[in-house]
C-alpha cells in the first residue's frame, strides 16, 4: 500500500521498479543478462579442486538465522554448553605458568599449524549470487574437511597443552568464514559497478568477465595471480587482529600466535594463496588498489592515490558487501554425525564466525596475563631508570 509521496513519485515516473531487498536485485542481474546457469554443486569456478559431496545423507544445514538469538537465549546455550564441558569450560590454573611460558616469548608458541594445510577454499566456499540459481548463494563449509582439518592440527601439535579444542576450532572456523566472506566483498563490489554501468546507459558486465581473467591468468601484469585469493587470506588475517584490538589476554595472545602460524604456512599454499603475507598488517590497501583496477579492466597496474581511497572503502572495509556477516546465507554441509561433533566443540556458530566468540571463561586465565604483564612492564621500567641513573665514574 503507497502512501500519499510513493504515489507522487510514481505518477512522476520515479518510483522504482524494484525495491532496495536483494531479492529485487537478484532479480534485476538475471533480467540484465546477468546471471550463468550453473549445473554443479559449488559453481567455483576456481582451482581448488572442490567437488560434490557424493554421499546422499548430505545436510545443508543454514547457520545463519531468519531472525537473531536474543542474547538471553545465547547466553542459555553457553550455560548449557560450559555444564556439559566443565573440562573446557575454563582454562586450569595449574597449567597457568606452561600458558605464559609459551605466549609471551614470541617465535616460541605452539606450531598449531604443522599439518598439510589446505586452502581454505578446499575446506569451504563461496558460491556466487551471479550464478543461477541465484538464491543458493552464500557461504558453505564441509565439516567433514574442518573436523579432519582441525584433527591433523591436534594430532601435530602442542597447542592443546596451553589451549582447548573449543578455543581451537573456534579461531579455524573464523579464519574459514573470514577468507569467504571477502570474496563476497568482490562479487558485491563487482555487482555495483554492474549497476553503475546501467545507470549510464552502459551494459557492460564486469563480474564474469573479471573472474574468467582472475582465475585463467589474464591478469599476467601482476605477481601474485590470483590476486583475490591472497587478498582473501590477508582479509581473514587482518579481521583476526580488528577483532582481538582490544588486548585482554588469553584471547588476543592466543589470536596472535595463530596468525604467527598462518603467515609461516602459506608459503606452503598454491599460487594466489601464498602471497597473502604482502597484503597485512596496513599493507592490505595497496593490493585492494589493484584487485579494483582489475573489476575495472586495467590492463596494466593502476597506482593512483585516488584509486587507493576508494578501494580502502569498498574492499578491505567490507563496506562494499551486499550482506553484513551475520546476515550472509552460511550453510554446514555433512551428515548428522560430524554435525553433531562440530556443535560440541562451537555452541553457537553464528556467535564465533562474526565475532570470535569463545564459550570458554578465560577470566582467571586473563587477570593472570595481565598481572605477568604488568610485572613485565614494571621491570622494564625499573631497568630503564637504572640505566640513565649516574655511575661513580660520571660523579
Amino acid at each position: 500500500m503507497m502512501n500519499r509521496t510513493q504515489r507522487k513519485f510514481e505518477q512522476w515516473g520515479l518510483w522504482p521498479r524494484y525495491e532496495e531487498r536483494m531479492d529485487d536485485v537478484l532479480r534485476w542481474l538475471a533480467n540484465k543478462g546477468l546471471v550463468k546457469a550453473a549445473s554443479d554443486f559449488t559453481s567455483s569456478g576456481q582451482s581448488s579442486g572442490i567437488v560434490a559431496p557424493s554421499h546422499v545423507d548430505v545436510i545443508r544445514l543454514p547457520v545463519s538465522r531468519p531472525e537473531k538469538q536474543t542474547k538471553a537465549q545465547i547466553d542459555a546455550t553457553i550455560l548449557k554448553w560450559r555444564e556439559e564441558n566443565k573440562n573446557e569450560s575454563a582454562i586450569d590454573h595449574s597449567h597457568l605458568m606452561n600458558v605464559w611460558s609459551q605466549l609471551s616469548q614470541k617465535g616460541s608458541g605452539p606450531k598449531i599449524l604443522n599439518v598439510n594445510r589446505l586452502p581454505a577454499d578446499a575446506i569451504a566456499f563461496y558460491r556466487p549470487f551471479h550464478f543461477d540459481p541465484p538464491h543458493l548463494f552464500g557461504i558453505y563449509i564441509f565439516v567433514d574437511r574442518l573436523l579432519q582439518y582441525f584433527e591433523g592440527i591436534k594430532r601435530c601439535s602442542n597447542a592443546l597443552s596451553v589451549f582447548t579444542p573449543s578455543a581451537l576450532m573456534h579461531i579455524v572456523l573464523f579464519e574459514m568464514f573470514h577468507h569467504e566472506f571477502f570474496h563476497h566483498i568482490v562479487e558485491s563490489a563487482a555487482t555495483t559497478f554492474e549497476i553503475i554501468n546501467d545507470a549510464r546507459g552502459d551494459d557492460v558486465p564486469v563480474y564474469f568477465p573479471y573472474r574468467e581473467r582472475m582465475y585463467n591468468g589474464g591478469y599476467a601484469w601482476h605477481p601474485h595471480q590470483p590476486l583475490e585469493e591472497a587478498l582473501a587470506n590477508a582479509y581473514a588475517y587482518n579481521s583476526i587482529s580488528f577483532t582481538c584490538r582490544v588486548k585482554t589476554g588469553v584471547k588476543d595472545t592466543f589470536a596472535a600466535k595463530y596468525q604467527e602460524a598462518l603467515v609461516r604456512h602459506w608459503d606452503l599454499e598454491p599460487p594466489g594463496y601464498k602471497y597473502a603475507a604482502n597484503y597485512i598488517r596496513g599493507n592490505q590497501v595497496i593490493g585492494a588498489s589493484h584487485l579494483l583496477g582489475m573489476l575495472l579492466g586495467a590492463s596494466s597496474p593502476r597506482n593512483e592515490a585516488p584509486l587507493m581511497k576508494v578501494a580502502q572503502a569498498v574492499l578491505p572495509n567490507g563496506f562494499s558487501a551486499f550482506y553484513s556477516k551475520p546476515d550472509i546465507p552460511t550453510y554446514l554441509i555433512g551428515d548428522q554425525a560430524d554435525l553433531d561433533d562440530f556443535y560440541k566443540l562451537v555452541p553457537v556458530p553464528q556467535e564465533a564466525y562474526c565475532n570470535l566468540f569463545w564459550p570458554i571463561d578465560t577470566s582467571g586465565a586473563d587477570l593472570f596475563i595481565k598481572e605477568k604483564r604488568d610485572e613485565e612492564k614494571r621491570a622494564r621500567e625499573a631497568a630503564r631508570r637504572k640505566a640513565l641513573q649516574p655511575t661513580l665514574f660520571d660523579a
